[in-house]
């Protein structure tokens, strides 16, 4: 079930980054799975997951069907060397803001069970 949810989160990343292309889907998609996650740990990878599926690979894809040019040119502006190292540097980013949106759920479901518990108790 959890690995349903974190393939679920990728794919959604990837559909709503295309239809609307804005760059803050890294984290709230992950947000919103997050809260369905039960240890901190699983929150962790449903981060890198979606990262990876997400941002990651459809760079690659871009990089290596059609965005070779401008990626080695930014790559020149950042003194990184390849497009390679600048798909890299951007998939560590993204690592970084879907962990942080992920783990932002997970404690806000946690919050929120124990919210829920305590008004269920009274």
């Amino acid at each position: 079930m959890i690995y349903a949810i974190m393939i679920v989160s990728a794919l959604l990343t990837i559909l709503f980054s295309y239809i609307t292309s804005d760059w803050y889907w890294i984290i709230i998609i992950p947000a919103l799975s997050g809260i369905f996650m039960k240890t901190y740990r699983q929150c962790a990878v449903n981060g890198v997951v979606t990262a990876l599926i997400g941002w990651g690979l459809p760079a690659a894809y871009m990089y290596l069907t059609s965005a070779h040019i401008i990626g080695n040119k930014v790559a020149e502006i950042f003194k990184l060397g390849s497009g390679w190292m600048m798909i890299i540097a951007a998939t560590v980013i993204a690592i970084i803001f879907a962990i942080t949106g992920s783990s932002t759920g997970f404690y806000m479901g946690k919050y929120l069970k124990e919210e829920f518990a305590k008004r269920k108790a009274k």
